[in-house]
């Protein structure tokens, strides 16, 4: 599969927003079969993200909802308050829209494992934020 389409919001090496999963866009002839079963693509640096970077066991927070509820918002806010960041450095994580406009499309990743805030010593493991 081809991923020259997968997107990534921020180019640093900081944490930013990754897409993790597309859906490939049908074509016409594809969009009028009613046996069409849309095709996915995984994007192969997100999925080396999480192998390099991502500590076992791995929680994962995921945002589902219909377009423009504010599930980027709500990751954003989940991934400041993790990282115990200020909001003015919100602009380098999920980007959402204002109103019920969408603005990210397939499923997006947070590039760093988020630590759980649990304070005993013996907890182990990453969060990963899905969008």
């Amino acid at each position: 599969m081809s991923s020259q389409n997968i997107q990534t919001q921020h180019n640093d090496q900081e944490g930013r927003a990754i897409q993790l999963i597309r859906c490939i866009p049908p074509t016409d002839e594809e969009r009028k079969n009613s046996r069409y079963v849309p095709q996915l693509e995984v994007n192969p640096e997100a999925k080396q993200i999480i192998a390099e970077r991502f500590e076992a066991p791995i929680s994962i927070i995921v945002y589902v909802g219909n377009m423009g509820v504010g599930k980027s918002k709500l990751a954003t806010i989940t991934i400041a308050a993790l990282e115990n960041e200020r909001s003015h450095q919100a602009s380098r994580m999920f980007q959402s829209g204002v109103g019920a406009k969408g603005v990210t499309q397939g499923v997006w990743m947070w590039s760093e494992p988020l630590q759980d805030p649990d304070p005993n010593p013996d907890a182990r493991g990453s969060i990963l934020i899905l969008d």
